[in-house]
């Protein structure tokens, strides 16, 4: 129903513009004799009714342009002239130079406007070309996209992005305006090549964008490969130019005019780019790339608007069963989201410089905690993740130790945790800041334990106080008699080496009851404690350590 609705109403609007300057012509011819005969019925050309004139003219010159505006001057100049009596009522006429000058100056007035209307269409329709085409190729840029309305077919679309992956060294061997010649070359392949509602953009330094009526995705994919590995030839030189592809539908033209039609097609050229693929198809599994990236967006609002917040697991000591610290887990409650679990933010914040400001922001609340804690005569150490990246950042030692500084406590209450395959990064730099913080007096502890392929050996040679094995291996324990002798290895070994161990995710009294019996150090896990809100953690463990 909804497209034919579009239909009749783009038939109407092209027929209004079809039949628009039919209808100045008809309004602006009208109007003629009903102003003679207002001019007529008050009394004749002496009165100031006369000058209601000057707007069909100036109306016919704007609209219709100079020639259209010199003839009606030319025809109300003879209405008002001859046909006009200066008196009606005596019937008393004109002298012939009177209406002789108004009639020149009516014909100057409709020429002049009309002039002055076709000189600004024309500078506008050059302004409109010179915006919507690259100044260089004068090939259609993204401002051409407002015109794709009325050049697309009334049907799926085929979108495409076509990356050229080798155009800086286009650029660097041949030059600039080699690189042109093959942009343009490009564009005439494309064009001749392509039906007539295709429509072809150059988006960007080593991008096209390309829509035509969808047919099949293997067709379409097929048609313009064809097209693309055509071999090309500029100023005698054979070129071999490649491209990553990428393909998405779009089943409303309408939304063809707007870049966010492209960014299906973008992120499908980027993914073929990064795995050195011809071509990739969009899929909705996609999607999830988006989502990413719009998470990303809101970060930093959520760092500014208070979206942040810390959970506190308790660490707890497995000779006592007393707790002896907590670590601190990043939330995001997000405006209309909900709740973000770090696993689904954590990991993108990783891959930009965001990391180092989130970091900050958890070091500072963590160290606000346990100020709190010191007010209320504990001593509650507090342990944070960080990444390698932070530990790789020239400024993190200093901006940490600056900000540890601020604080009324003692170093060694900020633990810091760091998982074992992030070692790898850089083994030699991580380990000299690793030891600068540790004699600084932090707690140093390798989080995850287990999940990745290092050994308690090569893990001696860095500055490691505890070993935190992966709550994997706790799921297993109460069933696994394998597991349980892994785990029982694993802490002999760490103990034997200068280790403390931490276990993750114990959840029931027998796997506790095991890891008291293996000699194990601390645990955490929902048998103790969930993750505990600020405002009810005081409470908890201050209970928890008198009982």
């Amino acid at each position: 129903m909804e497209d034919i609705q579009t239909t009749v109403l783009k038939r109407i609007i092209t027929y209004i513009k079809i039949h628009c300057k039919m209808f100045y012509v008809i309004l602006d011819l009208a109007s003629l004799p009903l102003i003679y005969l207002l001019i007529y019925k008050t009394g004749g050309i002496k009165y100031v009714f006369s000058h209601t004139m000057y707007f069909p003219i100036v109306f016919a010159g704007i609209t219709l342009g100079s020639g259209f505006g010199l003839s009606v001057g030319l025809i109300a100049g003879i209405m008002l002239g001859p046909l006009m009596p200066i008196d009606v009522m005596t019937g008393e006429q004109q002298l012939w130079y009177n209406w002789v000058f108004r009639l020149i100056i009516y014909v100057i007035l409709g020429s002049f406007s009309g002039y002055q209307s076709d000189l600004l269409r024309k500078n506008n329709k050059t302004i409109q070309s010179l915006l919507s085409k690259n100044n260089e190729t004068n090939i259609p840029n993204k401002n051409s996209l407002s015109s794709l309305k009325e050049s697309l077919s009334n049907s799926p679309q085929t979108v495409i992005t076509a990356l050229i992956n080798n155009h800086h060294n286009i650029i660097d061997i041949l030059g600039s305006d080699t690189y042109n010649k093959v942009l343009m070359t490009l564009y005439d392949n494309l064009i001749s090549k392509l039906d007539s509602y295709t429509a072809i953009v150059f988006a960007d330094s080593n991008k096209f964008w390309i829509i035509f009526p969808y047919s099949t995705v293997q067709s379409d994919i097929n048609k313009i490969s064809s097209i693309l590995k055509q071999p090309l030839i500029i100023d005698d030189i054979p070129l071999y130019v490649d491209f990553a592809i990428g393909f998405s539908i779009a089943k409303n033209p309408r939304i063809c005019a707007n870049l966010t039609t492209f960014i299906n097609s973008d992120m499908s050229a980027r993914i073929a780019q990064k795995k050195n693929l011809s071509y990739v198809v969009f899929e909705d599994s996609m999607s999830k790339r988006k989502n990413d990236f719009e998470l990303l967006g809101a970060f930093n609002d959520a760092l500014t608007s208070n979206q942040l917040y810390l959970d506190y697991q308790p660490k707890i000591d497995l000779k006592t069963l007393k707790p002896i610290g907590l670590e601190a887990l990043i939330r995001w409650q997000h405006p209309t989201r909900g709740l973000i679990m770090p696993d689904s933010f954590i990991p993108l914040i990783e891959q930009t410089q965001l990391i180092n400001t989130l970091t900050d922001w958890v070091l500072k609340t963590a160290l606000r905690k346990v100020e709190h804690f010191f007010k209320l005569n504990l001593r509650v150490p507090i342990s944070i993740n960080i990444s390698a990246k932070n530990l790789l950042d020239p400024q993190f030692e200093t901006r940490t130790n600056a900000t540890v500084d601020q604080f009324h406590i003692s170093s060694s209450d900020i633990e810091f945790e760091i998982t074992e395959s992030m070692l790898m990064t850089n083994p030699e730099e991580i380990k000299s800041i690793l030891t600068n913080l540790r004699i600084k007096g932090h707690t140093i502890a390798i989080d995850d334990y287990g999940v990745g392929y290092s050994s308690l050996a090569y893990l001696s040679q860095f500055p490691i106080d505890i070993v935190k094995i992966d709550r994997f291996f706790m799921s297993k324990m109460d069933i696994n008699k394998s597991t349980q002798q892994i785990v029982k290895s694993t802490i002999n070994l760490a103990h034997d080496l200068g280790f403390k161990v931490v276990t993750e995710g114990v959840e029931d009294e027998t796997t506790m009851k095991l890891l008291q019996e293996y000699g194990c150090d601390y645990a955490q896990g929902y048998y103790f404690s969930r993750p505990l809100k600020d405002e009810v953690v005081d409470q908890w463990y201050i209970k928890n350590l008198n009982n």
